[in-house]
């Protein structure tokens, strides 16, 4: 014969199961206001790798997928930021979990060293990631483009040829002196500079930025008050 709990032992089941429920509500209520600080300061610490952070924020709902990487939302204000291109790749990288991501400089020297010409600086950078496209746009002056080139190259101006940028470039090629124009595109899922009218000049195109994990889909430009805007599209790949 089965017996058949008393008033006393089912009101005691049903306190239990509030209090484990409450539990839950406040393990989830304290996650919610701790770890997004968390998350915050580590995306802080990642660009304070290249320069200043004025602020930043992160957002979950609910916030304990940050446990495992996942966020709806990252934003970050930076002051001056100084990083390579292969730098800015992993930087970007970093945030593939974020639905959405931001980031803001008034100014940034892109280390170009390696291609023979020290620092390109942009200004007004801004870097959006919606899924998984991503856009960057910063202002540039056409002649500090001769950073991007190698060593004795000059160049004389930048202008926009139906939203591309292009810029007109002297220097030696093979030995020989040329003038030529030179248009920076997504080629291949890189940033090239492209030389246009030369012989041989898929020999000397220039990669500005290629990265496995990134893939380049366009650059155009804009005039701008004391240069031009360049905009960039990519999308994140599987590394």
């Amino acid at each position: 014969m089965r017996r058949v709990p008393g008033r006393g032992g089912r009101a005691r089941a049903l306190w239990l199961a509030l209090g484990a429920l409450a539990a839950i509500v406040l393990v989830l209520a304290v996650a919610q206001i701790v770890l997004p600080a968390i998350a915050a300061q580590r995306a802080g610490d990642r660009v304070a790798r290249y320069g200043s952070v004025r602020s930043v924020s992160v957002s979950a709902v609910p916030a304990i997928t940050l446990l495992w990487g996942d966020m709806e939302r990252v934003s970050v204000s930076a002051g001056h930021l100084r990083a390579s291109p292969a730098q800015m790749a992993d930087l970007l990288w970093s945030v593939r979990a974020a639905d959405r991501a931001y980031l803001t400089a008034p100014s940034m020297d892109v280390v170009v060293s390696s291609l023979g010409g020290g620092e390109l600086p942009l200004r007004a950078m801004k870097f959006a990631k919606h899924g998984d496209d991503l856009t960057v746009r910063a202002g540039v002056q056409g002649t500090d483009l001769r950073v991007a080139l190698p060593a004795g190259f000059e160049v004389h101006g930048l202008m926009v040829s139906d939203g591309e940028p292009e810029v007109q470039v002297s220097g030696n090629v093979l030995g020989v002196e040329v003038s030529a124009r030179a248009v920076l595109a997504a080629v291949g899922g890189r940033l090239v500079a492209e030389l246009l009218g030369v012989p041989f000049a898929g020999l000397v195109n220039l990669t500005l930025f290629g990265d496995p994990r990134i893939s380049v889909q366009g650059v155009t430009a804009s005039p701008e008050p004391g240069g031009y805007a360049l905009t960039i599209q990519a999308r994140m790949v599987s590394a």
